[in-house]
């Protein structure tokens, strides 16, 4: 029983208030409390020491739980709460998220930093002094912006000249996540520039492989480029997909100027429009040991069975994400929580 606490046999409400501790001096989690019959707790702005899914709660007949703002660690279904006759569970205003967040940052590790990079070759590739942008290049520029909370210092744009190679390892390795997007271009020159090019693979790779950090790759072209004549659904010759993608083989763009659903593995559907500045372009992917994060049933399939557009792979420190759906075509509202499904994907698995 709780030292102190007086607590009756027939019922109790405890409330702790923010960063208090509770009325024995002892933390919340460490309290023992008695087998009751009724029971109301009431958690505000978190005063845990540890989250709450880790408290080890009487098993009441009743129960009424209230969660104030963000007491939590991990999504409600990670809660174990005791076996009550009748449950209320009430969660105030940002008690939860919306969608998995970034994993908070251990003390003393460096804040999240994303380096943009531009490379869907529209105007201001063409000429950086000039001030049009695509419509990749607003979406994307908007996205970072709030993945970092609208910190301008924790980003920053790398514009990558038409059919160039982009930055390499010594300016990625400056960023925790790197964002790198081709917009519609496919095709283009042996060296593969139109889209991740063969010296940007040499310098994602050993980005990958050195830092630990991410890299969030939006370009259905890239498969195109990649999966030459020689590759099938089940096979590639091309060492970076297979390697570091973690993708077996696929059909690069084997759907274009449609629109489209991708849905994610919890059921989530996003509409992706036919595109207008951008076309829109779908390139199917078949994983090889890499998680999926969008799946699409194409408009010309006959059994209508979804298949992999968006992927996830761990590769040597860090962990590489293929986006194959022109991302920037979904509608307004999908884009904001369409993007927490990549960044969630970024995080090493615990």
């Amino acid at each position: 029983m709780a030292r102190g606490l007086g607590l009756a046999a027939l019922g109790a409400t405890v409330c702790i208030a923010a960063h208090a501790q509770a009325p024995s001096g002892t933390p919340l989690e460490a309290l023992q409390l008695p087998p009751l019959r009724n029971l109301t707790l009431t958690l505000q702005a978190p005063p845990l020491a540890q989250p709450l899914e880790t408290l080890q709660l009487p098993a009441p007949r009743d129960l009424t739980l209230t969660l104030q703002p963000a007491p939590l660690a991990k999504p409600i279904e990670a809660l174990k709460l005791p076996s009550s006759r009748a449950l209320t569970l009430t969660l105030q205003p940002s008690a939860l998220p919306l969608a998995p967040p970034l994993a908070a940052p251990q003390a003393g590790a460096s804040r999240l930093r994303i380096l943009l990079v531009d490379d869907d070759i529209s105007d201001n590739n063409h000429n950086p002094k000039d001030t049009r942008l695509s419509h990749s290049d607003k979406v994307f520029r908007q996205l970072v912006a709030d993945a970092v909370g609208g910190d301008a210092g924790a980003w920053a744009i790398e514009i990558v000249g038409p059919y160039a190679s982009g930055p390499g390892f010594e300016r990625l390795s400056r960023f925790s996540l790197i964002v790198w997007y081709t917009g519609g271009s496919y095709g283009g020159n042996p060296d593969n520039t139109s889209v991740l090019g063969i010296e940007d693979e040499k310098s994602v790779r050993r980005y990958l492989e050195q830092t630990g950090g991410a890299v969030i790759l939006v370009s259905p072209g890239y498969a195109s480029k990649v999966l030459g004549a020689d590759s099938t659904w089940e096979k590639s010759s091309w060492p970076f997909l297979s390697e570091v993608m973690g993708i077996r083989g696929g059909n690069g763009l084997a759907q274009r100027f449609l629109p489209g659903t991708v849905s994610a593995p919890d059921g989530t559907k996003f509409e992706v429009g036919k595109g207008g500045a951008v076309e829109s372009q779908f390139s199917l992917v078949n994983p090889k040991g890499a998680s999926v994060l969008f799946s699409t049933v194409p408009t010309a399939s006959k059994d209508r069975t979804p298949t992999p557009v968006a992927t996830a792979f761990a590769y040597g420190r860090g962990r590489m994400v293929y986006v194959g759906f022109t991302f920037e075509n979904l509608g307004e509202r999908d884009l904001a929580p369409a993007f927490r499904h990549l960044l969630a994907a970024t995080q090493k698995a615990k």
